[in-house]
């Protein structure tokens, strides 16, 4: 019988030792936004502030929910 294996990436596969995820010298991809909202001046308010983060990136604006999934399908966003 032999000894089970320890947790992890077997050492012997040339297994690496970089964490997961992207590689350190890149930055990871900005989350696409989709910002919904009937009241325009809240809506450009909204995109706005999250215009000014780094790691966000609004792809698109809709004033109400019919125009929501039409834009999804469109923008693929990560949120909404």
């Amino acid at each position: 019988m032999t000894a089970p294996e320890p947790p992890g990436p077997p050492a012997d596969r040339g297994a690496s030792l970089e964490p997961p995820g992207p590689p350190a010298d890149r930055e990871p991809p900005a989350v696409g936004v989709l910002v919904v909202d009937d009241d325009p001046l809240v809506r450009a308010g909204l995109v706005m502030m999250l215009g000014g983060a780094p790691d966000l990136r609004v792809v698109g604006e809709a004033g109400d929910g019919t125009q929501v999934l039409p834009m999804v399908d469109r923008h693929a966003p990560t949120w909404c």
